[in-house]
């Protein structure tokens, strides 16, 4: 065989092979991607806010025991959950001006004007749930005992957080700003986050130490977080927001969780319930 020949033989050999090493590359990429839910260690945490900080209903400060658990690492966004829809798991979320369902530039979006119901439905139809309001604190403090994972400092809030100082009037794409420590996106701002709890404003007084779910009875249900929207203080990790758990606007959205293995089991539904 000639040089010439032996030349394009070899460029043809290179021309084959480079697809199956380009898929091989892509594989190995998958495989050192970080999973979808974060392991978040059990132990105990300070929940709720010291003396002289925050709301009445942040109080008492306490320690509170989380077993290990596994949660999302960015909120649902509009695109998975228009993904359940079509497949006939979840209903439509709302329609407004600022609602991100049926945009396109917002696909990537957090989910938002959705129910308690509707949030509930969605991590259920995955084998998951909604967290805890205790589980949802101690994964957004990323093991911190500051206002925020990141210090008390509120002038670094825009590098962790889109919220009315920096958000332009709307929600923003997952994912954009630094993680907590436990490689939590977006726990603070974007939009508020649907928790399991129900709500009334004494509850910390009466919390069970380990594992806390709320109270049995009561009708509103606890948002976290913060959204585009809301100001600073309003993206501490131990802020507490209650709302009825039919409101969909456009400042809630949520995300899932898990035990650390095998399928969740939500909290068990209180038979009754009354109004706070």
């Amino acid at each position: 065989m000639t040089p010439r020949a032996w030349a394009r033989a070899l460029a043809l050999l290179a021309a084959l092979a480079a697809p199956a090493w380009s898929q091989s590359r892509a594989a190995s990429r998958e495989k050192t991607a970080p999973p979808r839910l974060a392991l978040i260690p059990g132990g105990e945490f300070w929940m709720g806010s010291p003396e002289g900080v925050g709301s009445a209903d942040e109080h008492p400060r306490h320690k509170v025991y989380v077993s290990a658990f596994r949660m999302d690492r960015f909120d649902v966004t509009a695109q998975e959950y228009a993904a359940c829809v079509k497949a006939g798991r979840c209903s439509p979320p709302g329609t407004g001006k600022l609602c991100n369902s049926g945009v396109a530039a917002r696909a990537k979006d957090p989910v938002n004007c959705v129910s308690w119901q509707q949030a509930e439905s969605y991590c259920e139809s995955l084998g998951q749930r909604l967290p805890t309001e205790a589980e949802w604190e101690k994964a957004a403090r990323g093991g911190a005992e500051t206002r925020w994972s990141f210090g008390d400092d509120s002038p670094m809030l825009g590098s962790y957080a889109w919220y009315a100082a920096n958000a332009g009037g709307s929600t923003h794409p997952v994912g954009m700003k630094q993680p907590n420590q436990y490689g939590l996106y977006d726990m603070a701002g974007n939009v508020w986050q649907w928790v399991w709890d129900r709500y009334i404003p004494q509850y910390y007084q009466a919390s069970p130490a380990k594992d806390p779910q709320g109270p049995l009875a009561a009708h509103n249900h606890v948002l976290r977080g913060g959204s585009w929207k809301n100001y600073a203080a309003s993206s501490r990790a131990a802020i507490r927001y209650w709302v009825d758990p039919d409101l969909s606007d456009e400042t809630a959205g949520f995300r899932c969780a898990a035990p650390a293995s095998g399928r969740a089991k939500a909290p068990a539904e209180p038979p009754s319930s009354g109004r706070s």
